[in-house]
């Protein structure tokens, strides 16, 4: 299990490899279920990606140096793309139940 409090590199990695396949996994789950909304949803779902990649992006730039630094914001970062993405995944769930 990972450190949720580590600003490691290697762990913030790990979290966002984690990340991505819950990604994938959401995708996969949307197009199997046809939906009146699942085109909506999937746009919220790219939008998810994109917020993603940037973190991605933005730690894959970052010199050594100041890694110590920026681990806390890319945590901070991370953990608040999570959470929305947690609340959105129960929220469209929630939808699919009601509409079932």
């Amino acid at each position: 299990m990972l450190m949720q409090n580590s600003d490691k590199f290697e762990d913030m990695r790990d979290r966002l490899q984690e990340f991505s396949a819950r990604l994938e996994k959401r995708r996969a789950q949307l197009a199997s279920r046809p939906h009146h909304k699942t085109n909506q949803h999937m746009g919220h779902l790219v939008e998810f990606e994109k917020e993603h990649q940037a973190l991605t992006k933005r730690m894959d730039q970052t010199d050594a140096s100041v890694w110590e630094q920026m681990g806390k914001t890319y945590r901070a970062d991370l953990n608040g793309l999570m959470n929305r993405f947690d609340k959105w995944v129960r929220y469209v769930d929630e939808e699919y139940k009601q509409t079932s």
